[in-house]
């Protein structure tokens, strides 16, 4: 699940990462979360989707230790930019979803991730918490902080830091209103 989260429905790709994998766990080791953590870099076999989460939690501390970190270990900033964008697209979708019905493994299809029963179950938990009114704001910080890394305005750790802190505290906020049964 991990890898296909990471690497997507690109076959080529999944196939090539594999064998990476294969060739490091050698005979006859199983594929784990670690050995991936060493073939494909320890911010791409996991870190970087646990920042997502955590900043669009609104988990303040953590996500930012977290984002320190990645950046720390060579993760470059246009990626955690990606996937920072893409986990905010999914919650905005997936509240839109979720409000017309669509549940299970349809929502993880219309989605784009793996049907397996504990993400869904974890993604619809954090589509629930993600507070509506946070939607359009958290686009707009992701589009500001685009333009500053792809215009050069300031130290990239410092545009993404900035871009987590202010995306963890748009969507920290309680929200009564909007709520999903």
């Amino acid at each position: 699940a991990l890898l296909e989260m990471q690497v997507g429905s690109d076959l080529l790709r999944l196939d090539q990462e594999m064998r990476k994998a294969m060739d490091f766990a050698g005979p006859p080791g199983s594929i784990t979360s670690e050995v991936l953590s060493e073939t494909m870099g320890a911010a791409a076999a996991g870190s970087l989707f646990e920042l997502a989460e955590r900043a669009a939690a609104g988990q303040i501390e953590e996500a930012t230790a977290l984002l320190r970190r990645i950046l720390a270990d060579g993760e470059e900033p246009p990626r955690v930019l990606f996937l920072l964008a893409r986990q905010v697209r999914t919650l905005i979708l997936g509240r839109s979803l979720l409000a017309a019905g669509t549940r299970g493994k349809d929502l993880a299809l219309a989605l784009g991730f793996p049907p397996y029963p504990f993400l869904i179950e974890k993604v619809e938990k954090q589509i629930r918490a993600f507070p509506e009114a946070s939607g359009e704001r958290a686009v707009r910080l992701l589009l500001r902080a685009d333009r500053a890394l792809k215009g050069g305005i300031g130290r990239p750790e410092r545009v993404l830091e900035g871009l987590v802190l202010a995306l963890a505290s748009t969507v920290g906020k309680p929200s009564g209103a909007g709520a999903i049964p």
